[in-house]
């Protein structure tokens, strides 16, 4: 019979320790974690001791620049108008004296706080003359207004020799001291007047805008063509700036296509 042998590693016999020294360590080891637990929590209480300081130092900054930035007085205003040469019905001179007399209150020398931006660009946006407004406060102590003004396609000539302005949203506007916009004359059998803007005496007026644009946006015919006439029944008649003759349009329909022929015409016949 064969006999196997097994050897098994030596094992360490363990030797029980007495029962005062393992006290005393665990009790050590309790102590070194509660002083670390402690370190912690008092590193936590200064950072946020640190950030709450931090936090109460820029809210007193913050309401100090907002104190002064309300507190001081409007040193100036300052107007862009945004517009074109031939549209340029408001200009920074005529646009501050009528707000002041709207609000009842000169801008410069008044306490910013006291400057109301909002009503302000009520009160610009309310001007015939204006398309859209915004006004902002700056940092040096001015006022600024970026003012868009309306821009005209067409002047429309009243029986009565008065005229409006027809702009490119399609609303009605009364006529400027100020400027006068080179555009196309619209004359017809109609009294239009400036309010209400979006209501028409003359309905084709209102239908033959799309005419008076591509004229407008259109070089050579802008430069070519100076008046339409509108009939009853709403038919159109173009006038030329130079010559005697004129253009049966018809109605305001097939724009671009009419356009086309004409301009052969113009090239093919008369040259």
């Amino acid at each position: 019979m064969a006999i196997i042998t097994i050897n098994k590693p030596n094992r360490k016999v363990r030797q029980n320790r007495p029962l005062e020294e393992y006290y005393a360590e665990n009790q050590k080891r309790k102590s070194n974690m509660g002083q670390m637990q402690l370190g912690k929590l008092n590193m936590g209480i200064k950072d946020v001791l640190v950030y709450t300081a931090a936090i109460v130092l820029l809210g007193g900054l913050i309401g100090g620049v907002s104190w002064f930035l309300e507190n001081q007085a409007c040193k100036m205003v300052q107007i862009d108008v945004l517009a074109g040469e031939n549209n340029q019905f408001v200009s920074s001179e005529t646009l501050l004296p009528y707000v002041e007399e709207e609000l009842g209150y000169s801008l410069v020398g008044s306490k910013m706080g006291q400057i109301d931006l909002f009503e302000v660009e009520k009160t610009l946006n309310e001007s015939p003359f204006v398309e859209n407004a915004e006004v902002y406060k700056q940092m040096n102590g001015s006022l600024w207004m970026e003012v868009t003004p309306k821009t005209a396609i067409a002047r429309l000539v009243n029986n009565d020799g008065s005229f409006v302005y027809l702009d490119d949203s399609g609303k009605k506007f009364p006529t400027s001291t100020e400027f006068g916009a080179n555009v196309i004359l619209v004359r017809g059998d109609f009294n239009e007047e400036a309010m209400p803007a979006d209501s028409f005496a003359c309905q084709t007026v209102e239908t033959a805008i799309p005419v008076y644009e591509f004229i407008l946006e259109n070089e050579f015919w802008n430069a070519q063509i100076s008046e339409i006439s509108i009939a009853q029944d709403g038919q159109l008649t173009l006038y030329p700036q130079v010559g005697n003759m004129y253009i049966k349009f018809g109605q305001p329909v097939d724009i671009e296509e009419k356009f086309d022929n004409l301009m052969r015409f113009y090239k093919q016949v008369v040259k």
